[in-house]
C-alpha cells in the first residue's frame, strides 16, 4: 500500500514514496541504460559459448556461426536434420530483462530505500532473468534434439511466459520484502 509520509509510529507494512523521486528515476534510468547496453553487446555471444559448451558436453553435434552478425548454433538432431538456432535478442531473454528493468525503474526507484541496494537488486534481477533464459533455451534445444526441429518452437513458446513470470514475480517479492524490512528494521 502506498501512502503519504506519516508520523514515526506508522504501520510497519507501508512503503512510503519519496518526496522527489525524479532524481532517483533518472539515476536508475542511467544504470538501466548502461546495463542493457553491456548485455545487448555481449550476452548473445556469451550465450553462444555457454550453449555450445553445454551441448558439446552432452555430445550433441553443433556448429557455431555468425551469420549476418547474429550468433547462431546449428544443432544436428538425432533424426539427421538440423536446427538453426539464431540467438537473437528476443531468444536470449533480453526482451524480458528489459521489461523487468523498466517495471523496476518506474515502480521500485520511487520507493524509499537505499539507491545502491536497488541497483544491486536490479543487476541481480538481470542475472537471474538471463540464467532463466539459458535454462529455457537449453531445455528447448535438448527436447528438439530427441523429438525433432518442430518441437523447438512449441517448447520455446510454452516455456517462455512461464519462466518469465516465475523469475519476475520471485525477484519482485524479494526486492519488496528487502526494502520494507530494511526500512522498518
Amino acid at each position: 500500500m502506498l501512502k503519504a509520509p506519516q508520523a514515526r509510529g506508522s504501520s510497519a507494512r507501508e512503503l512510503l514514496i519519496k518526496s522527489e523521486p525524479r532524481g532517483y528515476v533518472l539515476a536508475g534510468l542511467t544504470v538501466l541504460g548502461v546495463s542493457f547496453l553491456v548485455l545487448w553487446l555481449s550476452f548473445p555471444f556469451f550465450l553462444l559459448e555457454v550453449m555450445s559448451s553445454l551441448l558439446s558436453t552432452a555430445q550433441i553435434p553443433i556448429t557455431k556461426t555468425l551469420g549476418s552478425g547474429v550468433p547462431s548454433l546449428v544443432v544436428t538432431l538425432v533424426d539427421g536434420s538440423y536446427l538453426n538456432l539464431a540467438l537473437t535478442w528476443q531468444r536470449c531473454g533480453l526482451v524480458s530483462v528489459t521489461v523487468f528493468g523498466l517495471l523496476f525503474l518506474f515502480l521500485m526507484y520511487p520507493l524509499r530505500g537505499s539507491f545502491w541496494l536497488k541497483v544491486a537488486w536490479l543487476e541481480l534481477g538481470f542475472l537471474i532473468g538471463l540464467c532463466w533464459s539459458l535454462i529455457r533455451l537449453s531445455l528447448a534445444t535438448l527436447i528438439s534434439y530427441f523429438v525433432g526441429a518442430g518441437a523447438f518452437a512449441v517448447v520455446e513458446f510454452l516455456t517462455g511466459p512461464f519462466t518469465d513470470i516465475f523469475w519476475v514475480v520471485a525477484m519482485w517479492s524479494l526486492m519488496l520484502s528487502t526494502l520494507t524490512s530494511r526500512r522498518n528494521g
